[in-house]
């Protein structure tokens, strides 16, 4: 079974680097083509809908690492009082719980993915496209109901504001497995492997940026600490 989640320590700053490539999961609401903008700020954005049990080897993987940061800062607080008010934080949950048009729960999840497009560094590039032969595409459109994978990289977080720890999950490549069309209800080498019987484009851009390898590092800005 292949792995999920890889990390790497930085032998310079010995700061952790965790890079994912998700399940594959159905997009919803996808804004990889154009950006998504609220509130003044704009993201290129993707839910992923997949069953609990495609879900759970990918949780398995990242909770351990999520669960050890949250007792690092914790323990890592300058005092007593510092420490109790982090032990009350609330530790979100990785993925949510899809639920269908009266709230009750499909038995499906929803893996949140985003690429800030504005950093504190410039602008981001957007996310690269692979087909599932592994080879770089070029989209118009890719419209919810189609069959994605992705990847790039986690940034753990303790955020003061919302009194929470989590994983925020960044976007820096997507595999198109099967790509819908508003019709039908809607680089080089990558970390993606080939998925037999998928999509294959038909035309290749390798001026595109390639996929995330292992150890690569964060480039986007987040209100996060």
């Amino acid at each position: 079974m292949s792995k999920h989640i890889t990390t790497t320590i930085s032998k310079k700053t010995g700061q952790q680097y965790i890079n994912y490539i998700s399940p594959i999961g159905v997009a919803h609401f996808p804004k990889l083509i154009e950006p998504d903008e609220y509130e003044g700020v704009k993201k290129w954005k993707t839910g992923l809908i997949m069953s609990a049990d495609a879900a759970d080897a990918f949780i398995a993987e990242l909770q351990p690492l999520l669960d050890a940061f949250v007792q690092e800062t914790i323990e890592a607080g300058p005092n007593v009082a510092k420490r109790k008010k982090l032990e009350a934080f609330e530790v979100k949950e990785i993925m949510k719980d899809e639920l269908d048009e009266s709230g009750e729960p499909t038995g499906n999840v929803i893996l949140q993915v985003s690429r800030n497009v504005e950093t504190k560094k410039g602008r981001n590039d957007p996310p690269s496209f692979f087909d599932s032969f592994n080879k770089p595409i070029t989209l118009d459109s890719l419209w919810g109901g189609s069959r994605v994978r992705c990847a790039g990289y986690v940034m753990l977080y303790c955020m003061k504001g919302t009194k929470s720890f989590g994983a925020s999950v960044k976007l820096d490549a997507v595999q198109v497995i099967e790509l819908r069309d508003k019709s039908s209800g809607g680089g080089g080498g990558s970390a993606f492997g080939v998925v037999e019987g998928g999509f294959g484009g038909s035309s290749a851009d390798t001026s595109r940026p390639t996929a995330p390898q292992s150890g690569s590092a964060p480039d986007e800005d987040d209100e996060e600490f």
